[in-house]
């Protein structure tokens, strides 16, 4: 009988992959997703030093805080609530068309609450009688916090940096060391 050699190989037998395996792969699956959870769930430390800022912030206010930061700080320097009245806060998340004469782009209502809930907690109460403050310069709480400071030009939210180096980074109380023990 003649045999016929096929040029067809016969498939390797398949080997069995160990369960030790699988069970190594599943664990070092599970390590780098739990990993990776940690750190998204972590709390990070915002572009604003929250523990640096005028006022400790209590940790339901945090989000707040980071929107109102976010928000005010794409255009210019995020003042602390301090600085002004709570009614100067309300009038100007209010009517966005009239924002120091620009017209504000488009805020979600739930951002907005968000910023009422943490200016209004750290702003101060307004005087029966007094005119609103819209600038620095007319902020009664202003002067109470700079005391004994005199300011070579009207203050503005752009020269706080002269003294306050950091307050690009929400942090009021670093000051510039020939600022730093003065009375």
């Amino acid at each position: 009988m003649n045999q016929v050699k096929s040029d067809h190989k016969t498939p390797p037998k398949k080997q069995r992959k160990s369960p030790w395996f699988l069970f190594l792969l599943v664990i070092g699956w599970s390590v780098l997703l739990g990993t990776g959870m940690a750190q998204a769930m972590s709390p990070k430390e915002s572009p604003a030093s929250f523990s640096k800022s005028v006022d400790p912030i209590p940790s339901e206010l945090r989000l707040a805080a980071e929107v109102y930061v976010d928000n005010c700080s794409s255009c210019h320097l995020a003042l602390p609530p301090e600085v002004f009245p709570t009614a100067t806060w309300r009038d100007l998340l209010q009517n966005p068309n009239q924002h120091y004469g620009v017209r504000l782009p488009n805020i979600f209502r739930p951002e907005i609450y968000l910023m009422w809930q943490y200016l209004s907690a750290f702003s101060r109460p307004h005087q029966t009688g007094e005119t609103i403050p819209f600038r620095v310069t007319e902020s009664r709480y202003f002067a109470a916090l700079h005391p004994k400071v005199e300011f070579p030009e009207p203050p503005t939210s752009r020269t706080c940096v002269s003294c306050h180096y950091r307050a690009n980074e929400y942090n009021f109380r670093a000051l510039n060391p020939e600022w730093e023990n003065a009375p």
